[in-house]
């Protein structure tokens, strides 16, 4: 069959066929924040019918300043603002000209990323000096002061590696030798733009660990179902898998910087909120707000930040979803050990039925799948206003859900009046499902919509690839490359007669052929924004694979 044929029988280039459609999966996405409103709408309301407290603006200053040894001094405060806003200058001009490396090089994008993150951490540090300049006697808790200094010297580190870039004496020398420095030099400096969430990380386990808090336990004991959930994350792909180096990567960003910057925000917001308004109706609605706002802007942007640095992979709405899963079981098991170890919240035992047991691939999981496939839908978009627009429902989703949960799970059990070990086997699970329900869902449909897109297309692009005349792939192996059982099965056979080695190289053999497939499907579609790829060296590989050993993946069944 010519690849005429193919397009003649309703395949690639008819733009009807799932997977070709010029703006796949928009409708869908729109659906599901318009349904995530609705769902937040119920505790607004429910916060709405009640009376709310009135105290004015700078009563908790003292709270806020009891471990503060000294005043904040209006002239520090006016000069920190002068060099923060300096070095912030520094900085943008440095990104937004493209001063080191090549613009399209995977670390200029991280680097962009990273300082768009440090800059908004840098807007509330700068709203923070200014109210302490206007207003000297204003006090800062000891948490908010050591999140300003993490950000000064962020800020300071990366200017410096700035400069000493620019002025080496080698600057003018071209080769390879300049790039490498070039690109450790953005690996540096993107790096030091992560400094200020970590050290506050870093710094709230350290005061739990000084109160007797016992992390290590609690880190242990979620170590092995975040492990089977993390797993499980990596098998939704049921046809060509991601590197698991990504979803390492981004268990690692949801472990350390998407806590850190959800932990910081919030402080640095209830710090100005004290001063500036008070506490009345309005504070109290965006009090519920603001955590799931700043948590899902997290660990969002570690989403977009392996996007941009691995196009190879991350190229649609199932591998956008699989890495925001990913990212989100690295925010709920450092949230899970924090919770496991703090005094007042229930005891270890039933944090860890709550969030490593009944809602693991829930809760997180759920909220960041949400943004990871709108994000990832939003690669196979021709137009910026339409990446953003559902990019932003993927984020309003995530945060109504997150909004709904808890303003909603310490509300309903109250209603139940049972015996302990009723209300933790029964009554918890019931309403952790009720009131996530509909994110599951909602993940679901389009994990199952991102998957048969990839069937429809891999169906099309591997015929093709059958009777191009390549012995990459033959007409004899459709058949089990189209089949998720049946390549399933196929391994097992595999490790039957040959062992974990025979199993291993058919494995990467089948990977290597859905890769080709999926390569040859974004081509067709045009995708914006896509990675280069070399399809002599990918069918080179496939034949080095084949020649490597003796099993044969095209056998009858």
């Amino acid at each position: 069959m010519t690849r005429e044929l193919i397009r003649a029988s309703g395949g690639r280039g008819t733009g009807r066929t799932a997977g070709y459609e010029p703006d796949p999966h928009r409708r869908i996405l729109v659906i599901c924040a318009v349904i995530g409103g609705v769902l937040a709408l119920v505790p607004f309301l429910l916060f709405l019918s009640k009376p709310a407290l009135e105290i004015q603006a700078g009563a908790f200053s003292e709270s806020f300043g009891a471990a503060a040894s000294t005043r904040s001094r209006s002239f520090t405060a006016g000069f920190l603002v002068v060099i923060r806003l300096l070095m912030l200058f520094i900085l943008y001009r440095a990104v937004r000209h493209r001063r080191l490396a090549s613009p399209d090089a995977p670390v200029t994008r991280a680097l962009v990323v990273m300082a768009a993150a440090l800059a908004t951490l840098s807007a509330f540090h700068l709203m923070v000096a200014a109210v302490q300049f206007v207003r000297p006697e204003y006090q800062v808790s000891e948490m908010v002061s050591a999140n300003m200094n993490a950000g000064l010297s962020a800020l300071l580190l990366a200017c410096l590696i700035l400069g000493g870039d620019r002025l080496h004496p080698s600057r003018a020398a071209d080769g390879e030798r300049l790039r490498r420095r070039d690109r450790n030099s953005q690996l540096w400096i993107a790096l030091a733009c992560a400094l200020p969430p970590i050290a506050l990380l870093i710094k709230m386990i350290h005061a739990r660990a000084e109160s007797g808090a016992d992390l290590v336990s609690a880190a242990l004991l979620s170590l092995p179902t975040t492990a089977i959930a993390l797993w499980a994350v990596h098998r939704m792909q049921r046809h060509r898998r991601m590197p698991f180096r990504l979803l390492i990567a981004g268990f690692g960003w949801g472990a350390t910087v998407a806590v850190g910057y959800g932990m910081a925000l919030p402080v640095l917001y209830n710090s100005l909120s004290d001063q500036l308004l008070g506490f009345n109706r309005f504070v109290a609605i965006i009090d519920g707000v603001e955590v799931p706002v700043f948590e899902e802007l997290a660990k969002g942007v570690g989403v977009l930040l392996i996007a941009v640095v691995a196009r190879r992979w991350v190229t649609d709405l199932v591998s956008g979803l699989v890495v925001g899963a990913s990212v989100g079981l690295g925010f709920n098991f450092l949230e899970s050990m924090l919770y496991m170890s703090a005094p007042g919240t229930g005891g270890a035992v039933y944090q860890h039925w709550l969030r490593q047991v009944v809602g693991i691939m829930l809760m997180h999981v759920a909220f960041s799948a949400l943004v990871g496939a709108a994000i990832g839908a939003a690669r196979q978009m021709r137009n910026p206003r339409t990446r953003l627009v559902v990019i932003c429902c993927g984020l309003l989703t995530a945060i109504c859900g997150h909004y709904l949960y808890n303003s909603l799970i310490s509300l309903l059990p109250l209603k139940f009046r049972v015996s302990e070990p009723v209300f933790a086997m029964v009554v918890l699970p019931f309403l952790v499902l009720l009131l996530l329900s509909p994110l599951l869902v909602m993940y679901l449909v389009l994990l199952r919509r991102g998957l048969r897109y990839q069937s429809t297309a891999l169906a099309i692009e591997l015929r093709h690839e059958a009777n191009s005349g390549h012995d990459a792939v033959t007409a004899a192996e459709l058949p089990v490359l189209l089949n998720p059982a049946r390549r399933f099965r196929t391994l097992v056979d595999a490790f039957l007669r040959g062992g974990p080695l025979a199993y291993r190289r058919l494995s990467r053999l089948y990977q290597a052929q859905l890769d080709l497939g999926m390569c040859h499907w974004h081509q067709a579609r045009q995708d914006p924004d896509g990675a280069e790829v070399d399809f002599t060296d990918l069918r080179r590989r496939i034949q080095d694979l084949k020649a490597g050993h003796e099993i044969r993946t095209g056998r009858d069944r």
